[in-house]
């Protein structure tokens, strides 16, 4: 498994680590997805950033 260094984190998710931590949280699922629908063509093209 790889890690992503903090200052490459957007700063929301700093900000949700960093309550998560207080909270005594092991754990925290952050998913991304951003969906792009082309009017032009049928179809959906997804992008994801998993950390």
């Amino acid at each position: 498994m790889s890690t992503i260094p903090w200052n490459q984190l957007p700063k929301t998710y700093q900000d949700a680590v960093t309550v998560v931590r207080e909270l005594n949280v092991r754990y925290i699922l952050i998913d991304s997805l951003c969906i792009l629908q082309d009017g032009l063509a049928p179809g959906i093209q997804q992008d994801g950033y998993h950390l």
